[in-house]
């Protein structure tokens, strides 16, 4: 979050839109008159709870504190009151008649110890005039009220299910529907806010152990936004359904009679399905087979219900294995699989057909199977195990669409499948998984090191339109180059040359001793020209661009400095500063602590004309030493402005030797730090060379781990043979198949994905440490997250591409008939991609040994001068 509008990131967007939302939903469950207005009324204090804890972090974040100083003494933070609302808003739905007793106060006791550690946190703060989120007490005692909190959620969350499974109970000699459809939507968002909820304790784990508590708030703000919508999802859906804290049992002794129309429209009903074969439809539901039917969703589960005494599962469940064993019997569908035989008869999966024709007929598909040619027994199903003619002149529904429901089924089918191989092959997926979150950490630590350097002196504002100067010298048919030029430019370039609109120079980083009373420090900075502030994007807290470096006794120094010898910048403006003792400066700006992208960082800037009387080399036009840089007018041709500067220097100096020879050329200031080199007087490669080098490393360190995801899919072909033989022998088609092992894939990259963040976050300490840089995880920057998306699709592709396009052009009839040879081609490929992974690793190791070799040589030799 940004203290400026015109920063506001999606994040920020995000979170506001969140906290609004949840206000609001809050409101509607408080204040709507419903039967369940009590219960609701518990979830509403839930969702402010969280609401209240995003509205705490945001105002950290935005450094509330510095426009209401004591903001952080409002009681926001409710963490362990969630976990109790919860509990008791899932007690009154399923007991509507539970009456809140003193007792259950104990429940929310816990929130006393988190008003306690808040109280404790105040007055701290009023001592040391800290938020209290800065005291010693929150950074101790605010990892255990998080953990608290999390255990406190977990716990009442698994009592909430307990208590939807003893209402489920007290509904099954009552209710004609089976129990676990009562309450089913309630009770997978609460098992999906658990899951949110544990995704805390890696984060917390990473943050205490590794971190140290230093991990900034941005760094939460998904799982606050995963939290936050989940609990107004269980709003939502709660708002929407009255009836949810409104069930009541019902007896069926109480039940009126079954009227002789009621058992009519049951008789219709069977004799409809038989007809239409509905039933066949993998997708058919209650809303869409009422549609089909011409009856409205309430009619037929009425009619389901009542007149049938069966609810809708099992009335469709029946059918199904009634039509699957008619196909058993059948000689035609003798070539088909069991498997086969149950898609085609509706059934959407094997473990679904398997556990629901057990259920009814007491056997596996298979033994019923072999019963049936042995003793040829009469089939018994259920209540109604006859179909009779069709008496109603009902007119038959049109045909539901097979290309779309195929595509919704194969999808969620192919998921499934996916899923249950990661499940079922743990050894395998695991070697596959860590293997490419290996993969993918390393490439991402690379990848963030090349865009850290890309982004070094590209945070300037003007800096398209900013120019480094560097001094040509042709010297007896030799060119060189370097970026001294004379010291004396700055002040006259700007009168020769009109499309330069500012100028300034700069003299090398060196060392001050700086006194302010009986505080001493020593620190780096440098001269600059008073145009400095004008043309680069350093911020000014205190002081302005104008007169920053105008006066001989000035000196502009960093926030850093300023809270170091005077304790903040607005103290230090105007103040005195002893040099070394002897020189009497006076602060006349305070600019902000340079970014860590900059190339050349310093803590303070000094008048250039001091440098011109300290040096008096510098005077003189034909010595040449600091760095010249100049910012072209809006609209001006860097191209032309080049040419008038080329030879500039021929007006205030004559080299004595008639063989030398001056010039002077410009360079982007972007492009200084990466292409810093120079060859035979022209700009020639730099630093942009390593981004380059690792660039390529990162890639092939990728394409390894996608090689050896290949390798191992390939080699398990065997094993999914028989399964894609009978996919193909129901009717599967190749590009069906293709897609599916490209789902596999992308599951197991994505998979992999999450891990290579963790792994991320526990490595970038060290790498920081290694590459002496401050990269940080821009998880604040949707940029960030699109490239990981992309990295995670090209990934899957790659890795999925070629064991999809091989698996999917087995031999249905070898395969299942046991006669299934891999070609020599096969092999060979397989063999190529083993050496081409061995080559590329191999590579890199010598690669890493001669680089750490010729460093440490370099390091230990002694060199004679």
């Amino acid at each position: 979050m940004n203290t400026s509008t015109s920063h506001i990131t999606p994040y920020d967007l995000a979170i506001l839109g969140t906290i609004f939302i949840g206000l609001t939903f809050t409101l509607l469950l408080w204040f709507t008159e419903r039967i369940n207005l009590i219960a609701n009324r518990f979830l509403g204090l839930a969702l402010a709870a969280i609401i209240l804890r995003m509205a705490w972090i945001v105002g950290i974040d935005i450094r509330l504190g510095t426009y209401f100083p004591h903001w952080s003494w409002l009681p926001l933070q409710f963490s362990l009151a969630i976990g109790p609302l919860i509990f008791f808003y899932v007690l009154k739905v399923t007991r509507p008649g539970y009456k809140f007793r003193r007792k259950d106060m104990l429940h929310f006791s816990p929130l006393l110890l988190e008003m306690g550690v808040l109280v404790l946190e105040i007055s701290e703060g009023i001592k040391t005039g800290a938020a209290t989120y800065d005291t010693l007490i929150f950074k101790a005692l605010n990892p255990v009220l998080q953990l608290l909190a999390v255990i406190s959620v977990i716990t009442y969350l698994h009592l909430s299910r307990r208590l939807i499974r003893d209402f489920h109970w007290r509904l099954n000699a009552n209710s004609i529907d089976r129990p676990q459809y009562k309450l089913r939507w309630l009770r997978r968002l609460l098992k999906r806010f658990a899951l949110f909820w544990l995704l805390w304790i890696p984060f917390m784990a990473l943050d205490y152990f590794y971190y140290h508590n230093q991990l900034g708030v941005y760094v939460y703000y998904p799982l606050y936004l995963l939290l936050a919508v989940m609990m107004i999802w269980i709003a939502t859906v709660a708002f929407l359904r009255p009836e949810a804290g409104a069930l009541v049992e019902t007896f069926s002794f109480l039940k009126p009679p079954l009227p002789a129309e009621m058992r009519q429209r049951g008789n219709w009903l069977k004799k409809a399905m038989k007809t239409n074969r509905y039933y066949e439809d993998p997708e058919v539901s209650l809303n869409s087979l009422a549609e089909k039917l011409g009856l409205t969703p309430h009619e037929l589960s009425r009619i389901i219900n009542t007149a049938l005494k069966k609810n809708f599962h099992e009335f469709i469940s029946e059918y199904r294995v009634s039509d699957v064993v008619q196909k058993m019997l059948d000689p035609a569908y003798d070539h088909i699989t069991l498997l086969g035989i149950a898609y085609d008869s509706g059934f959407n999966s094997k473990s679904t057909f398997n556990r629901i024709f057990k259920e009814m007929t007491g056997k596996t598909p298979a033994e019923y199977k072999t019963d049936l040619k042995k003793e040829f027994p009469v089939y018994k199903l259920g209540r109604n195990h006859r179909f009779a003619a069709v008496i109603s002149n009902h007119e038959t529904i049109p045909g539901w669409s097979h290309q779309k429901l195929n595509r919704n089924y194969m999808f969620k089918n192919c998921l499934k499948i996916a899923w249950r191989n990661i499940v079922r092959n743990k050894a395998h997926s695991f070697i596959n998984i860590s293997g490419l979150a290996v993969g993918i950490a390393c490439s991402l630590l690379i990848l963030l090191w090349v865009q850290n350097e890309l982004d070094i002196d590209a945070w300037h504002k003007n800096g398209r339109r900013i120019y480094d100067v560097y001094e040509l010298t042709h010297f007896n048919h030799k060119d060189d180059a370097s970026y001294g030029t004379p010291a004396l430019i700055a002040g006259e370039v700007k009168k020769v040359v009109p499309d330069v609109q500012y100028a300034t120079q700069m003299a090398w980083i060196e060392p001050h001793n700086f006194r302010v009373g009986e505080k001493a420090l020593k620190l780096n900075g440098s001269f600059a020209s008073p145009d400095y502030f004008k043309m680069f994007d350093t911020k000014l807290l205190e002081g302005n661009a104008q007169n920053g470096l105008n006066t001989l006794s000035s000196i502009a120094i960093s926030h850093k400095m300023a809270d170091q010898l005077f304790g903040s910048p607005a103290a230090a403006i105007g103040k005195n500063i002893l040099l070394e003792n002897t020189i009497g400066l006076t602060v006349s700006a305070v600019f902000e602590d340079l970014p860590d992208i900059t190339s050349t960082r310093f803590e303070y800037l000094l008048n250039w004309q001091q440098f011109l009387d300290e040096n008096g080399w510098a005077k003189d036009w034909g010595n040449a030493g600091p760095l010249t840089f100049i910012m072209l007018r809006p609209g001006a041709d860097p191209a032309l402005a080049g040419k008038k500067i080329a030879h500039f220097l021929d007006n205030y100096t004559k080299p004595q030797n008639k063989a030398l020879t001056l010039e002077l050329a410009l360079q982007p200031y972007n492009d200084m730090y990466l292409h810093g080199n120079f060859t035979n007087g022209k700009i020639d490669s730099g630093r942009i060379e390593y981004v380059h080098l690792f660039s390529i490393v990162a890639m092939f360190i990728l394409l390894i781990a996608c090689i050896n995801f290949m390798n191992l899919s390939t080699a398990r072909s065997v094993k999914r043979a028989r399964e894609i033989g009978v996919r193909k022998v129901v009717g599967a088609e190749r590009p069906v198949l293709i897609k599916q092992f490209i789902g596999e894939s992308m599951l197991v990259t994505l998979i992999a994905m999450g891990f290579a963040l963790l792994l991320l976050i526990l490595l970038l300490p060290a790498f920081n440490q290694v590459t002496q840089k401050q990269i940080e995880l821009p998880f604040n920057q949707p940029v960030f997250w699109i490239g990981l998306a992309i990295i995670t699709l090209v990934t899957g592709l790659v890795s999925g591409s070629y064991p999809a396009l091989f698996l999917s052009s087995f031999n249905p009839v070898k395969v299942l008939r046991g006669a299934m040879k891999l070609g020599s081609g096969v092999a060979l490929f397989r063999k190529g991609l083993v050496v081409f992974q061995f080559v590329l690793s191999i590579t890199l190791i010598i690669g890493t040994i001669i680089v750490s070799k010729q460093v440490n040589y370099i390091q230990s030799k002694k060199f004679r001068v």
